[in-house]
């Protein structure tokens, strides 16, 4: 018998400390563990006040609602799941956040982005292979000294010519690391 219990994830920290966030079941979805959450915002405590930060791949959320419970000024959170996004949305409207849920392919929507943000949450489904493209694509739209945070299998290396990682950490199967871009001199 199916239990009608939802699984959910927690704010850890901030004005939203201890608020549930519900845990959709979907293909890729996997949150980021509260251990791995509580390192990240641990690296990025001096960074985070007032940054403007992109979510991709947001899932629950848990990031980019973290980020703004620890005082971000605004996020961004993106999703290709249409159920997801609609309980982003529900999320964002219980929180009263200043949050813009977006429905769409993470790529193809950074393709199309002008904007900059402080602080960008890369954190795709394992099977998703594309984040070197992703982090193409973000090098451009980063502000000065932005960080990039990403998520990977424990077994995935972690290269790019445009960024140097500026932190990493091991939490089970999970390897993470904050990326800072490389400054190009012309």
């Amino acid at each position: 018998m199916p239990s009608n219990k939802r699984q959910t994830v927690r704010i850890i920290s901030g004005k939203w400390k201890r608020r549930k966030l519900v845990v959709m079941e979907a293909e890729g979805l996997r949150p980021t563990l509260d251990r791995v959450r509580e390192s990240l915002f641990n690296w990025l405590n001096l960074e985070i006040s007032g940054a403007r930060v992109l979510d991709l791949y947001a899932g629950t959320g848990a990031l980019g609602f973290e980020a703004l419970s620890r005082g971000a000024s605004q996020a961004t959170l993106v999703d290709s799941n249409a159920q997801v996004t609609a309980e982003l949305e529900r999320a964002a409207a219980d929180l009263d956040a200043s949050a813009t849920i977006v429905c769409g392919d993470a790529t193809s929507w950074l393709e199309r982005q002008a904007e900059s943000w402080d602080i960008v949450f890369l954190d795709p489904p394992f099977e998703n292979q594309q984040y070197q493209k992703i982090l193409d694509l973000l090098h451009q739209r980063l502000e000065a000294n932005a960080l990039v945070y990403l998520e990977r299998p424990r077994q995935t290396e972690l290269e790019h010519p445009k960024y140097e990682i500026w932190k990493r950490a091991v939490a089970g199967e999970v390897s993470f690391a904050l990326l800072r871009p490389r400054t190009v001199c012309l």
